[in-house]
C-alpha cells in the first residue's frame, strides 16, 4: 500500500482549516487561554471547569473580534458549558455533525488561542454508547 504523507497532511490541515473559524478562545479564572466552540444559533459550547458561575467571559473570535458572553447553563456530569454571546457575531459558522467513529478511526481537535487555531492530531481510542448526562 502507498500512501502519500504529504497528501495526507494537507487533508488534516484543511480539516482543521474548515473547523477553526468555528472556534473561540477565553482566558479563564486561572488565567488560561480555553476554547469554546459555536454549536449552533449562537451559542457556544466549552469545558464546564472552565468558567465559574458569575464570571464574565470575553470571547475572542477566530476572526479576532471579541464579544461578551453568559454562561446560561453548565452540566458538570458531562463536563459542558453553554456560553450566549451578547452580541451575535455575524455569519458564526456551525461545526457539522461528524460521521460515526471507530476505535483506530484518526481524530482531529481544533482549539484557539487568542484567535489563532491550534490543532492536535491523535486516534480514536474507545467508542461507547451515546454521551448522556446525569442530571436529565
Amino acid at each position: 500500500m502507498s500512501i502519500n504523507l504529504s497528501s495526507f497532511s494537507d487533508a488534516i490541515a484543511d480539516v482543521a482549516a474548515a473547523a477553526a473559524p468555528a472556534v473561540a478562545s477565553f482566558v479563564t479564572h486561572h488565567h488560561r487561554t480555553a476554547s469554546a466552540f459555536h454549536w449552533r444559533d449562537g451559542f457556544f459550547v466549552a469545558a464546564e471547569e472552565a468558567v465559574e458561575a458569575g464570571e464574565e467571559v470575553e470571547l475572542t473570535l477566530a476572526s479576532g473580534e471579541t464579544v461578551k458572553a453568559e454562561l446560561v447553563g453548565r452540566d458538570p456530569s458531562t463536563g459542558v458549558a453553554l456560553l450566549k454571546p451578547a452580541s451575535a457575531a455575524a455569519s458564526l459558522p456551525q461545526l457539522l455533525q461528524g460521521a460515526a467513529v471507530r476505535p483506530g478511526h484518526v481524530a482531529i481537535a481544533v482549539g484557539n488561542s487568542e484567535g489563532a487555531a491550534l490543532a492536535v492530531l491523535g486516534t480514536v481510542g474507545e467508542v461507547g454508547p451515546a454521551w448522556r448526562s446525569m442530571v436529565s
